[in-house]
C-alpha cells in the first residue's frame, strides 16, 4: 500500500506540473515586451549559501545546468545533449520548433539545488526571449521547470525531467516535499500571476503560443511515428547465394516484394538490385501478419 500511495502523489505532483505548463509547451509563459535593444540580465545562481532553507550549493551541478540552458538558447542541440548527459529526442524536437519560431535566447534567473542523498532536486527559472511576436520589441517568457539529478561516471550529472521509473517511489515524496515548501510555492505563484496577467495584454503572444503547440504536436506525432516505425523494422544479413526475390519470399511472404525490399535498401545496395553482398545487413519493416 505504501508503493501505491507514493505513486500517486507523484501523479499528483505530475499533474499540478502539467497544469503550469500550457498545453505541449514545456515552459511556464508571460509575455513581457522590452525593448528591443534592451540589454537582458540574469541572475544565475544566488552568491547566498542555502538561499533556501534546505538547499545546498553544487557548484558543477549548477554549472552544468547553466551550460545546458545556454545550449537550449541557441538551439544547439548536440551541446544540450552533452551537458544533459543523456539525449532527449522530444526535448530536442521543442528546442528546434521554439528556435525555428523565434526563439534566441533562454537565461537562467535563479537555481535552487536540494540534496536526496546521491541525487539532487534542481529547480530552475529563465527567462526565454522570442523575436518577431510583436513588431519592434522583445518577448520575454519567464519559465520554471524540477529536474531530478543524478551522477554519472565521468564526475558530472543526469538530468531527467521526469523521475525515471526505477527510482518514483523512493523519489515522490522528496519532490512533493521540495514542492510544498513555502518559499517554492511563492516562487511558482509568482511566474503563474505573472503569465496570467501579461497575457490578457498581448493577444499576439496568445497567438504564438497557440501556433506553436501545433507545430509541435505535429512534429512529436511524426517522431512518434518514425519511433513506432523504427520498432517494426529489422535486418537480415545477406548469406552468398542469396537475391532480394528470395529474401522477399521468406520475409516478407511473397517474392514480388523484392523491389520493396530494394528501394528501402537502394543507398546500400546501389544501382544493382542483383549484386547484394555477403554480409550486408538489409533492414526490413515487416508489417502486421508477415513472417518473423
Amino acid at each position: 500500500m505504501k508503493g501505491k500511495k507514493e505513486r500517486s502523489r507523484w501523479k499528483r505532483w505530475k499533474g499540478g506540473l502539467i497544469r503550469c505548463l500550457p498545453g505541449a509547451v514545456f515552459f511556464l509563459v508571460t509575455a513581457c515586451p522590452v525593448a528591443a535593444k534592451e540589454e537582458t540580465e540574469a541572475v544565475i545562481v544566488s552568491e547566498e549559501e542555502n538561499e533556501f532553507p534546505g538547499s545546498i550549493r553544487e557548484d558543477g551541478l549548477e554549472k552544468q545546468v547553466l551550460a545546458y540552458y545556454e545550449a537550449e538558447g541557441k538551439g544547439d542541440l548536440e551541446k544540450m545533449t552533452e551537458a544533459r548527459g543523456m539525449e532527449d529526442r522530444e526535448r530536442q524536437i521543442r528546442i528546434q520548433v521554439l528556435s525555428e519560431n523565434g526563439m534566441s535566447d533562454i537565461q537562467v534567473t535563479r537555481m535552487v539545488v536540494y540534496p536526496a542523498d546521491e541525487r539532487r532536486i534542481v529547480i530552475v527559472s529563465y527567462d526565454m526571449y522570442l523575436e518577431g511576436v510583436e513588431q519592434g520589441k522583445k518577448v520575454k517568457l519567464p519559465g520554471l521547470e524540477t529536474f531530478l539529478t543524478e551522477p554519472d561516471k565521468e564526475g558530472g550529472w543526469v538530468l531527467f525531467e521526469e523521475v525515471p521509473k526505477e527510482a518514483e517511489e523512493e523519489m515522490a515524496d522528496r519532490i512533493m516535499a521540495c514542492w510544498d515548501r513555502e518559499e517554492v510555492g511563492d516562487w511558482i505563484n509568482e511566474i503563474n500571476r505573472a503569465y496570467e496577467e501579461a497575457l490578457k495584454d498581448s493577444p499576439e503572444t496568445v497567438e504564438w503560443i497557440d501556433e506553436v503547440r501545433e507545430k509541435l504536436g505535429k512534429e512529436l506525432s511524426e517522431e512518434l511515428a518514425k519511433e513506432l516505425e523504427m520498432q517494426e523494422r529489422h535486418y537480415y544479413t545477406v548469406k552468398k547465394g542469396d537475391s532480394l526475390w528470395r529474401i522477399a519470399g521468406e520475409l516478407l511472404g511473397d517474392g514480388t516484394e523484392w523491389k520493396k525490399l530494394y528501394e528501402e535498401n537502394r543507398e546500400l545496395i546501389g544501382e544493382n538490385p542483383d549484386l547484394i553482398l555477403p554480409g550486408t545487413e538489409l533492414a526490413i519493416a515487416r508489417q502486421a501478419g508477415e513472417k518473423s
